[in-house]
């Protein structure tokens, strides 16, 4: 039996889907689609077979039967098996939703005619012939046909002859092409982003839409729900992203699922702008995002759950992040971090409930290979230790020990940040926000271990000075607080001696 994947699953296909896979292959879309073709034409005699010599699959043999006039390369061979499997998954993955009564040669045919006459100068009758045996609605039919013909004419803008040279008459060209037998009816979603992101680049977007709603092209709601998603990237507005919210809700079915994933990023990072700006609506909304993503896709990636606990530590109460957690951890993904992600964050929350050690507990066993899991672990840590020897309830070893170990932690976090590699691929103003926080960690607890509360007033106002003139600092109200704590005892410590 041969060691390749794709043989495997081509014995899985009925002879008629073979049929339907060569034409699959044949397709333009595929710019090796000959060279596969006869690929697939070689394995086909070998599909029915059970002993099969291993000779006829040797890289040596294929090579000889696809390129018999070239020097052999093994690696060639393995690039058309790779290319292969991939092809004959996507195309089983897609047969199984296939819904349509066209002929599929019937349309292979016309998306090949499309290609050789370049949609140039037999435009009219080229977008007729696609349009009528398609339907008009790009949901009607499979999703690998309206890939075919949306790079048919993306192929064709690119190497066309007649090609406009200067953007201005590309955009011309474009928008022509665009309302042209309302073209928008065989493009997918995601090419509509494409052109509203070109006609943005090319200043003309109102003018371009403009232009459609004159001449009755503005029909599909599809067309709507993209326009709203560049909007809101270019020029982020309230109204705008409450119309694209709307728009994604009543249009999702008809939407690809990759569109509404990138419709749902464009939502949340309008709401993270808005909480940095600090509008509580918009923490609800965010939660809201997520629940919906997390519902119809099964799974959370370790950086969203961070961000959700994050949001729903402000907006929901201990009780619900709990069990949120709970009922949640086995759909965080990837699985071998997934343990370790639902550990940081119900640490997270036993912090808040007062359950130090229990807290710590967890955060032994952390272990992500994520830098800002990494870093928060390690300021969450410094802030359970400090808490724990703030509370005055330690004594003895104990304390000692407690104290011993916040010193060797803040330190430590330092160095850390001098040494980790992590630290390329962070945004800088994000390593400075943490380094902020280590800076003045070290200030503060040296005062809480010595009880020297007289220095707690200039560190205060170099921590309330730093940030109010722009310095980004990870938890400053938490320090603010605790350094706000440092002076009021030192206050009392004055007025206990004024007494005596």
């Amino acid at each position: 039996m041969p060691a390749f994947k794709a043989f495997e699953w081509l014995k899985r296909l009925t002879p008629e889907q073979i049929d339907r896979f060569e034409l699959f292959l044949q397709s333009p879309y595929f710019y090796r689609g000959k060279l596969l073709l006869s690929f697939l034409q070689y394995l086909r005699p070998f599909l029915s077979e059970e002993d099969i010599d291993e000779q006829v699959f040797s890289n040596e043999t294929i090579f000889a039967a696809l390129q018999p006039d070239q020097t052999f390369k093994a690696t060639k061979v393995y690039t058309w098996k790779h290319e292969l499997n991939e092809l004959v998954q996507q195309f089983v993955a897609e047969e199984s939703s296939l819904n349509t009564d066209k002929p599929i040669n019937d349309l292979i045919s016309i998306l090949n005619f499309a290609v050789e006459n370049e949609l140039e100068t037999g435009i009219e009758d080229s977008l007729k012939k696609i349009e009528k045996p398609l339907g008009t609605s790009i949901h009607d039919r499979p999703y690998y046909y309206n890939i075919f013909l949306t790079e048919h004419l993306k192929n064709v803008w690119n190497t066309s002859k007649t090609r406009p040279q200067n953007l201005q008459d590309q955009y011309l060209h474009l928008e022509r092409l665009y309302a042209f037998n309302k073209i928008q009816m065989i493009l997918t979603e995601l090419n509509h982003s494409k052109i509203f992101n070109l006609v943005y680049d090319l200043g003309e977007h109102q003018s371009f839409l403009d232009n459609l709603v004159a001449n009755n092209y503005w029909q599909d709601a599809i067309l709507e729900f993209n326009y709203y998603q560049i909007q809101l990237i270019h020029q982020p507005d309230v109204a705008l992203y409450h119309l694209l919210k709307t728009s994604l809700r009543q249009e999702m079915s008809r939407i690809h699922p990759s569109e509404v994933r990138n419709a749902r990023v464009i939502l949340a990072n309008f709401c993270v702008q808005q909480m940095r700006l600090n509008n509580p609506d918009f923490y609800g909304d965010y939660l809201e995002i997520f629940l919906e993503k997390i519902e119809q896709e099964q799974q959370i990636l370790i950086i969203e759950i961070k961000n959700i606990v994050t949001v729903a530590l402000r907006v929901k109460d201990l009780e619900w992040v709990s069990a949120f957690l709970e009922n949640h951890k086995h759909l965080i993904t990837p699985v071998e971090l997934a343990e370790h992600a639902y550990q940081y964050n119900l640490a997270r929350v036993y912090f808040l409930q007062g359950k130090y050690e229990a807290a710590l507990e967890l955060l032994l066993f952390v272990k992500t290979d994520n830098i800002y899991y990494d870093v928060e672990a390690k300021i969450l840590v410094i802030k359970i230790l400090y808490e724990q020897i703030n509370s005055g309830t330690l004594s003895g070893k104990k304390l000692f020990n407690k104290e011993e170990e916040l010193e060797l932690k803040t330190e430590g976090f330092k160095s850390y940040l001098l040494m980790t590699k992590k630290l390329d691929t962070v945004p800088t103003v994000t390593v400075e926000a943490w380094k902020g926080f280590s800076k003045f960690s070290r200030r503060i607890v040296p005062i809480l271990l010595t009880a020297t509360y007289n220095k707690a007033v200039k560190v205060k106002n170099d921590l309330v000075v730093a940030f109010s003139e722009g310095s980004k600092i990870v938890e400053y109200p938490w320090l603010l607080q605790k350094v706000d704590e440092l002076v009021q005892k030192s206050s009392n410590k004055v007025s206990a001696k004024s007494k005596k």
